[in-house]
């Protein structure tokens, strides 16, 4: 294997490892602000990993709508909440068992499938960037050519829930 390629691998599991380590500290954290914290380093590790895979139109949409755009609202939402830390959990008891259980059901699921195919995974069916032009290029002409209407589509569905969750979410103005 080349000195790059090796390079490039060994990147990649450390960054992975440090998205698990990450995930592990937003799931256990009895802190919320630490936990959001924690929830801004696995997306960071999540958009390295796509950039090593050099997926660059998922790598930038992940940093500007999850770490850009969810991530600060959550952590603005819990900086703006009075008393977060005075609240009182109704259950502080962590069903760790079943949890363990799941998990290690799911794993061996997934041990089983990579088994059975033997070690191949899928072929990509995605569209590959040709040379001179990037992902963003090739995702782009798609999104405005072949998947013009479903893109509008969901565009008006979102501003519906939009207009829908301001309008429940405004105050009433009682007359008197």
């Amino acid at each position: 294997m080349e000195t790059s390629k090796l390079l490039v691998n060994v990147i990649f599991y450390a960054v992975a490892a440090f998205a698990v380590v990450s995930a592990f500290g937003v799931a256990l954290s009895k802190n919320i602000v630490r936990s959001a914290f924690a929830l801004l380093a696995v997306l960071f590790s999540a958009a390295a990993l796509y950039a090593l895979m050099k997926a660059d139109f998922i790598f930038a949409i992940q940093i500007l709508v999850y770490v850009g755009g969810i991530l600060v609202l959550i952590i603005f939402a819990i900086m703006l909440t009075q008393r977060i830390v005075d609240v009182n959990l109704s259950n502080p008891s962590v069903p760790t068992a079943p949890a363990v259980a799941v998990v290690i059901c799911v794993l061996l699921i997934l041990v089983g499938v990579l088994l059975a195919n033997s070690g191949e995974l899928p072929k990509a069916t995605a569209p590959q960037a040709v040379a001179d032009k990037p992902m963003t290029s090739v995702v782009g002409e798609m999104l405005m050519r072949d998947y013009l209407y479903p893109f509008e589509i969901v565009s008006v569905l979102l501003l519906a829930c939009l207009i829908g969750a301001a309008f429940l979410a405004r105050k009433e103005v009682k007359e008197g």
